[in-house]
C-alpha cells in the first residue's frame, strides 16, 4: 500500500503533459485546463496572482508551478512565444490570444461555426457514422470557443437533418423519448442500430447467390419476416417468423455489424435488443434459431458447428467452373452489358453474334449457383472496343446458350494484365503496365457492377495497310509532306521513297491545331554562325517527364537554324545549360557568340546571367513584354518541337510521361 501510495504521489507531481504543437489549440487547452484543476492551479492561470494576497510567498510557488507546467506543455516553436512571460496567467493569455484569437476572432469563428451547425444536413447515401461524426466534430469546436451548446439542441438538430429514410425512427423517438433529457450519445446507438437493421432488410433476392452445399435442402422452412438466420418469404409453417435458412457469414450487412458496438456489454457485432449476455441477466429465455433449444444461442449452437464442419463454402474436390451470378433483373438483358464477377472462372455469354471467333467443338460444363450443370456450346474470342475507342480481344470467352447475360471474370483479366481496383461504388480497370485507366464501373442499387460496351464493327478488326510516304511522315515525327518532298528531291536521305500524298492524318489534326500565324514584316538576319542566337523557355509541362523534366530550353542560331533542345527540372538550370552550350558551340564552330535574343523571363534577366554576358561580351536583345512576335524564330520552333512529341504521342497511345 506504501508503494502504490507513492507511485500516485510521484504521478501526480509529475503528470503527463500534452504536447502542444500549435495545432487544435482547442483541445489542447481543455486538456490542460483540466490537469491545472486537478493540481489547485487554475484560479491563478485563469485570472492571475491576487493584489490582495495573505500568503504571497506560498502563491508564487504555485504561479511558478503553474507556468512550469504550461511550458514543458509546448512544443519548442511555440515557446518563444511565451518565453518572455513571468506568469502563468500572462502565458496562457499570449497562447489564447495567438492561437484562438482576440474575443472578437473568437466570436466571428463562432459565427460561422453556428451557421455551418444550422445547416448541416446529412447526405443522400452518407452513413450515419460519418454524419454522426461531423455532427460531434462541428458540436465540440462550438463548445472550445466558450459556447453552451446544451444535448437538447444537438438532439433536436440531428432529428431535424436525417435523410427520409429515417422518418419513421424519428418519430418513434419523439413520441416514446422526452427530448429534454435525451442524451446524444442514446441517439446515437438506436440510430446506428437502425442503420444496421435497415440495410439488412435492403437485401434483394436478385443480388448474387452464392453457392454452398446442401443449400437448396434447406429452402422450405420459410415463414414470412426475417429468419432465424436471415431468410425471406413465406412457407410452410407460414404465418410471420423465422426461417432456419443461414446467414450469408459474407454479406455486406454482416461486415457492417462487426462495427456496431453493443451499450450494455459494450461488445462489438450486436446491438443492445439482441446481447445474449442482458438476456440472460435480466432472466428471459435464450432459444437457439438454429436447433430452436434452449440455452444457447446461434453463434454457440453445437448442432450447427457439426453440420457445418461436414460443408463447405466451395467443395474444394469439385474443380468445375463456378458460375457465381445466379440471377439478374430482367432488364439487364442487353448483349452489350457485361456484368463483373469475381466468382467466374471464365468471360460467359449467351450472344453468339458478339463473336469473332468461335469454336464450337469445344464443349464442358459449367455448375450455376443454384447447384444446376449448363453446358458450355464452344470457346472463342470476342472484340470489344473501350471508351477511348481501342480495340481490345478477350480470349477465351465461353458461349453459353442458356445464359441470358454476359460475364466478365475479374480474375481472368487479372491474368491479361489488367488490374482491378475497387474504391467507393466504383470499380476501376487499368493497363497494369502502364496505370491507364481502361474503364470506371458503377456498383447499381442491386449492388451489381454493369460494364456497357460496344462490338467492334467488321471492318474495324482489318489491319490498316500503312502506305510508304505515310510510314515516312511517321519516321520523322510528322514532319510536314514538302519538307519530306524537299528531303527526296535533295537526296538527303538514303533510301527515302517518293512522297505522295497520304490525306488526312489524324495525330497531326489533333497535335497541330493552332490560330492563324501573326502578320509579320520582313526582318534582318544573320550573316554569319552565331552571329545572333534565340532562345526561348517551355514549361512547366502539364505532366512531369520520365526523367523528372519539366521545362525544355531551345536554342537556335539564326543563321543556319541548328537548334538545340536542353531539358530542365527547374528554371533556375537555364543559366547553367546556356554556358554549356556557348562553351560547346565555340569549340565545334570556332566563333564567338555575339548576340542572343530571349523574352523577358527572369531565367534570362537574373543577376548572374547578365554579368556573365557582359564578361563574354555577348549581347542581350529582349523583346518587348507581351510581344512574343519579336522572338519567332524561337517561338516557332517552339510549337514544332511540342507538336512533334504530342503527335508522336497521340498516335501511339502512348501516355504523355514520354514527351522528352
Amino acid at each position: 500500500m506504501a508503494d502504490t501510495s507513492s507511485n500516485a504521489t510521484i504521478s501526480m507531481t509529475n503528470p503527463t503533459l500534452p504536447l502542444f504543437k500549435g495545432e487544435n489549440y482547442e483541445f489542447w487547452s481543455i486538456k490542460m485546463r483540466t490537469m491545472l484543476k486537478s493540481h489547485g492551479l487554475w484560479d491563478l492561470t485563469e485570472n492571475g496572482v491576487p493584489t490582495t494576497d495573505l500568503a504571497p510567498i506560498d502563491t508564487a510557488k504555485r504561479d511558478a508551478k503553474a507556468l512550469f507546467f504550461i511550458q514543458q506543455a509546448v512544443h519548442e516553436s511555440v515557446f518563444a512565444k511565451i518565453a518572455a512571460a513571468t506568469t502563468a496567467n500572462e502565458a496562457w493569455t499570449t497562447l489564447k490570444t495567438a492561437f484562438q484569437g482576440s474575443s472578437k476572432v473568437i466570436a466571428i469563428k463562432l459565427q460561422g461555426l453556428r451557421r455551418e451547425f444550422e445547416t448541416l444536413s446529412m447526405k443522400q447515401g452518407e452513413s450515419i457514422q460519418s454524419f454522426l461524426t461531423l455532427v460531434t466534430a462541428i458540436v465540440n469546436q462550438i463548445r472550445s470557443c466558450g459556447e453552451d451548446l446544451s444535448e437538447q439542441i444537438v438532439v433536436m438538430k440531428v432529428l431535424r437533418s436525417l435523410t427520409t429514410k429515417f422518418d419513421h425512427v424519428v418519430a418513434a423517438i419523439e413520441e416514446s423519448k422526452d427530448l429534454t433529457t435525451y442524451m446524444f450519445d442514446e441517439l446515437m446507438g438506436s440510430l446506428q442500430a437502425h442503420e444496421v437493421r435497415l440495410n439488412r432488410s435492403e437485401e434483394k433476392d436478385d443480388s448474387k447467390a452464392f453457392y454452398t452445399k446442401g443449400e437448396s435442402s434447406r429452402g422450405h422452412q420459410q415463414g414470412r419476416g426475417r429468419g432465424r438466420g436471415g431468410g425471406r418469404g413465406r412457407g410452410d409453417h407460414g404465418g410471420r417468423g423465422r426461417s432456419k435458412t443461414s446467414d450469408n457469414q459474407h454479406s455486406p450487412t454482416k461486415q457492417l455489424k462487426k462495427n456496431v458496438e453493443c451499450y450494455y456489454c459494450h461488445k462489438f457485432g450486436h446491438v443492445q435488443a439482441d446481447c445474449y449476455k442482458k438476456q440472460r441477466e435480466e432472466g428471459q429465455d435464450i432459444e437457439c434459431y438454429y436447433c430452436h433449444k434452449l440455452g444457447h444461442v446461434q453463434a454457440d449452437c453445437y448442432k450447427k458447428k457439426r453440420e457445418e464442419g461436414q460443408a463447405s463454402f466451395v467443395e474444394e474436390k469439385n474443380n468445375q467452373p463456378r458460375l457465381f451470378i445466379a440471377k439478374i433483373d430482367e432488364e439487364s438483358e442487353v448483349s452489350h452489358i457485361w456484368f463483373l464477377d469475381s466468382g467466374c472462372s471464365n468471360h460467359m455469354t449467351g450472344f453468339k453474334h458478339l463473336f469473332e471467333e468461335l469454336d464450337e467443338t469445344y464443349k464442358k460444363t459449367v455448375k450455376l449457383g443454384d447447384n444446376k450443370d449448363i453446358h458450355v456450346e464452344g470457346k472463342g474470342i470476342v472484340a470489344v472496343q473501350t471508351n477511348n475507342h481501342n480495340t481490345r480481344m478477350l480470349h477465351n470467352v465461353y458461349y453459353i446458350p442458356q445464359l441470358s447475360q454476359n460475364l466478365l471474370s475479374i480474375g481472368q483479366m487479372m491474368d491479361n494484365g489488367y488490374t482491378i481496383s475497387f474504391k467507393g461504388d466504383n470499380c476501376r480497370f487499368s493497363d497494369a503496365e502502364t496505370d491507364q485507366t481502361m474503364a470506371i464501373v458503377k456498383k447499381t442499387m442491386n449492388n451489381m457492377f454493369p460494364l456497357e460496351i460496344e462490338k467492334v464493327k467488321e471492318k474495324a478488326l482489318a489491319a490498316k495497310e500503312v502506305s510508304p510516304s505515310e510510314l515516312w511522315h511517321l519516321r520523322y515525327g510528322h514532319l510536314n509532306m514538302n519538307g519530306l518532298r524537299l528531303l527526296n528531291q535533295k537526296k538527303m536521305v538514303i533510301g527515302l521513297p517518293d512522297i505522295g500524298d497520304i490525306g488526312l492524318c489524324e495525330g497531326c489534326v489533333y497535335g497541330k491545331q493552332s490560330k492563324l500565324p501573326f502578320p509579320k514584316d520582313q526582318a534582318m538576319r544573320a550573316t554569319k554562325v552565331l552571329e545572333l542566337v534565340h532562345t526561348n523557355l517551355c514549361g512547366p509541362m502539364e505532366v512531369e517527364s520520365m526523367g523528372g523534366s519539366k521545362y525544355f530550353m531551345l536554342l537556335i542560331d539564326d543563321y543556319s537554324r541548328m537548334t538545340w533542345v536542353f531539358f530542365l527540372t527547374y528554371k533556375n538550370e537555364a543559366f547553367g545549360q546556356f554556358k554549356r552550350f556557348k562553351a560547346m558551340a565555340k569549340t565545334q564552330t570556332g566563333a564567338q557568340l555575339k548576340a542572343l535574343r530571349s523574352d523577358r523571363g527572369g531565367e534570362f534577366q537574373s543577376k548572374e546571367f547578365k554579368q556573365y554576358c557582359e564578361s563574354e561580351g555577348i549581347l542581350q536583345q529582349l523583346t518587348t513584354p507581351y510581344t512574343p512576335e519579336q522572338n519567332g524564330v524561337a517561338e516557332r520552333k517552339n510549337r514544332t518541337v511540342v507538336e512533334l512529341a504530342r503527335s508522336t504521342l497521340k498516335s501511339k497511345g502512348m501516355p504523355n510521361q514520354f514527351w522528352p
